[in-house]
């Protein structure tokens, strides 16, 4: 699968050119966030097990993107990677 950006919006294809789908972005920051730190992405998708926790951003507005980055920066928070994925 290949990622094009499309103005603010990206999309994923398949290899064989299916239609375009909407995008999300997958943060993933080390160790197993605690409750009170889920918290501070409770409007925002929060995954955790072996030992790291992903956030999941809707969408591929990067404002959204960079705030939710500016959150995980603040926290103090080690972040290991960023990825756009399908939408679920």
């Amino acid at each position: 699968m290949r990622l094009e950006a499309v103005g603010v919006w990206a999309t994923a294809r398949g290899e064989e050119g299916d239609p375009a789908m909407p995008v999300d972005t997958v943060i993933t920051v080390a160790g197993e966030m605690s409750g009170a730190l889920r918290a501070e992405f409770d409007d925002l998708d929060v995954a955790v097990g072996h030992s790291v926790t992903t956030i999941r951003v809707p969408g591929s507005d990067p404002s959204v993107l960079h705030g939710v980055i500016n959150r995980v920066q603040l926290l103090g928070l080690e972040l290991l990677d960023v990825q756009r994925q399908p939408c679920p």
